[in-house]
């Protein structure tokens, strides 16, 4: 549903992808070109002016007058050629009939500036968004480059907002990171749809759990969930409107409401993680409750142990037939008793026994919906820095990056996305763990290889915790390998 929802066609488009068109050769042959026309036209009104200066006469021409002498005119049309020859050279040699296009373009952008700049970019975006017609951007360059023998030149260039691709393929094939992201996109909304039903399942499995076993001041599933629903929308409530309250990737890069069907998409991935955080919250109060009761009963090891002791003692003095028959029925009464308190004691350890197990069971359902939040956040945010790096190798954003200095779509986003998700996990995680905590285990169970398993345990929940910035980590990674 959210990859029908972002690649879908509407309006009989075969792709909802577009590009801004940048090509630095073109916007420089377009420059120079100018150049030399005004320069031409500045050469030739100088030799009209001069050819009317030498008929009329210089007492008799204002504009002679203006330039104070004929060899002043003179000197002003050898400036000019000579410039235009020199200009027109460079241009010849650079721009007409030229096989290497790829050190054209570097040279050509290496010398082309333009005023661009976040103001002008939201405006652009506004009215790309809000204008159908909208399909230009007017910006002024300068260029310079030492060869051409002139200074710096200006003219406003219309860039081109090209129509939608004829297929998503066509885009593909010429920026491969926004193929990458598609299909991660597509495995997303996998693992949305999956871990929506990985949760529900274990839901069940802890009602199932729980059924007829009494425990107070525990959360049951759905109300858990009603709870998370509010959170999420809380907490993408507050940094929709503080850390993110502007679209740092807009429309206007390559792609028609980009941000609407973001945001579906988005909304989509929390109401998954509600499911799991609402998991979390429920096993935790559940196996709260399964500790409480294996803490309250006390090890009933030692106490069977001098109940046997007494037991035996009782009937090994059965055996003496001294006894008189009243010495004997006090004897079968105190064993009767001693039987009964043996089995009530054993009937304890068999409870303790279930209450562990159960708190063992809920203990393991409580990993199963942690380890499903950590991968469909980290996947999120994995997708989230593809993006960025995608948008990064646009030609456009490529210009604005050498002009501003800076990628309007940095990728060093990515890190506070990554860290304020990894703070989502912790605001469940923590207060789930202080329920959780554990049993008191036997000496048995305290030796070397238990111990070292408890603490390589803890490691993994703490790498689980941070699969967020691990993921936008492994992305930046990734993506500094490939850029280099």
């Amino acid at each position: 549903m959210g990859c029908f929802t972002l690649f879908n066609s509407c309006g009989g488009l075969k792709s909802q992808f577009h590009e801004v068109e940048y090509n630095p050769v073109e916007i420089v042959d377009g420059i120079l070109r100018y150049k030399i026309d005004s320069i031409t036209k500045k050469k030739d009104s100088l030799v009209l002016l001069r050819k009317s200066v030498v008929k009329e006469g210089p007492e008799k021409s204002l504009a002679a007058a203006a330039l104070d002498s004929l060899e002043k005119i003179d000197s002003l049309i050898k400036k000019n050629s000579s410039v235009l020859e020199k200009l027109e050279g460079y241009y010849k040699s650079n721009y007409i009939n030229v096989s290497d296009d790829t050190l054209l373009w570097a040279k050509a952008e290496a010398g082309l500036k333009s005023s661009v700049n976040l103001d002008s970019l939201a405006n652009f975006d506004f009215s790309y968004r809000t204008k159908g017609v909208f399909r230009k951007i007017e910006l002024p360059f300068t260029f310079y480059d030492p060869e051409t023998g002139i200074d710096k030149s200006y003219k406003t260039i219309a860039l081109s907002i090209s129509g939608n691709s004829k297929t998503d393929v066509d885009f593909f094939t010429k920026y491969p990171g926004f193929g990458i992201w598609a299909l991660l996109i597509l495995a997303f909304c996998c693992c949305v749809a999956m871990t929506i039903g990985v949760c529900i399942d274990a839901g069940n499995e802890l009602a199932e759990l729980v059924s007829n076993k009494a425990c107070q001041k525990t959360i049951s599933y759905w109300p858990s969930f009603v709870i998370c629903v509010l959170l999420l929308a809380a907490f993408f409530f507050v940094i929709k409107n503080t850390l993110y309250d502007s679209d740092s990737i807009k429309d206007l890069y390559f792609m028609n409401n980009l941000g609407s069907k973001i945001l579906f998409i988005s909304i989509f991935g929390y109401a998954a993680a509600a499911f799991c955080f609402a998991g979390m919250i429920s096993t935790a109060s559940y196996a709260k409750c399964f500790k409480d009761k294996v803490l309250a009963i006390p090890d009933q090891q030692p106490i069977q142990t001098a109940i046997n002791g007494e037991i035996d003692g009782l009937k090994n003095s059965l055996l003496n037939q001294a006894l008189s028959a009243t010495e004997i029925a006090d004897i079968q009464l105190k064993l009767t008793a001693k039987t009964a308190a043996l089995a009530a004691s054993q009937l304890l350890s068999a409870n303790a026994v279930a209450a562990e197990s159960d708190h063992a069971a809920s203990k393991q359902l409580f990993r199963k919906f942690f380890y499903a939040i950590a991968l469909l956040l980290a996947l999120l945010v994995f997708c989230t820095g593809t993006l960025y790096s995608a948008v990064d190798n646009l030609d456009f954003i490529r210009m604005i990056k050498s002009d501003m200095g800076y990628s309007p779509a940095r990728h060093d986003f990515i890190f506070l996305y990554a860290a304020l998700h990894t703070l989502l996990i912790l605001l469940f995680y923590l207060p789930a763990q202080l329920q959780l905590g554990g049993l008191p285990e036997g000496e048995a169970k305290k030796g070397f290889l238990n111990m070292l398993g408890e603490q390589l345990k803890k490691t993994t929940e703490l790498l689980v915790v941070g699969a967020p910035l691990v993921a936008g980590f492994a992305q930046w990674l990734l993506n500094m390998i490939f850029e280099n």
